[in-house]
């Protein structure tokens, strides 16, 4: 993390939309996210291998979320678990990782889970998550990187405005160690503001 220009941002209890609410990784919900992740680790394995290794228990996955924690007052990740609103239960998380402070430019990374994939939660949990970065953080860029198989994904950024620019071969590592092209979509805020 390159922390010029860094101005510690106080957590949102919550972040709010029409149908979810984001919380920030807290490790009181250890259990609703280590069951989220275990449910839809076929899933993740390709995109998500640290998460995976990271949350292999309650415990280690208490840890996790203390541990997101600390790199949210650090300013190098912010993460926001995703509720829906009516039942409460966790469905989903949100990140906006490896912050460039100097350039004002991060990654967005998410996955919803599998019984509510198709129903544009996430589609809303990741504009909720920019307008955040955007306003509140005063990011000036944001990038998504998708393995290019991964068609779900790819339409919840472009969904969200971001725009294809490159692909990068060979450039990721799964977690079954294979290594994989990935493409990525980038948002300008002043783009994002305009609409």
């Amino acid at each position: 993390m390159s922390s010029d220009n860094f101005n510690q941002i106080p957590q949102p209890a919550t972040l709010s939309a029409a149908r979810v609410s984001l919380l920030p990784c807290s490790p009181n919900l250890a259990t609703d996210f280590f069951n989220l992740v275990r449910s839809n680790q076929n899933r993740l394995v390709d995109s998500f291998p640290i998460l995976l290794s990271k949350t292999k228990t309650i415990d280690s996955t208490r840890k996790f979320l203390e541990s997101r924690s600390h790199e949210w007052e650090e300013g190098s990740i912010f993460g926001f678990m995703v509720k829906l609103l009516g039942t409460n239960e966790i469905i989903g998380y949100v990140t906006v990782k490896s912050v460039n402070w100097a350039s004002r430019i991060a990654e967005v990374a998410y996955f919803i889970d599998k019984n509510h994939e198709g129903f544009g939660y996430v589609t809303e949990s990741v504009k909720r998550v920019v307008i955040w970065s955007f306003l509140e953080l005063k990011l000036k860029k944001l990038y998504v990187r998708i393995i290019p198989e991964n068609e779900a994904s790819k339409q919840v950024a472009i969904r969200n405005g971001f725009k294809w620019k490159s692909r990068h071969d060979f450039e990721f590592r799964t977690s079954t160690g294979e290594l994989v092209n990935l493409d990525y979509y980038f948002l300008d805020r002043k783009d994002f503001l305009k609409e």
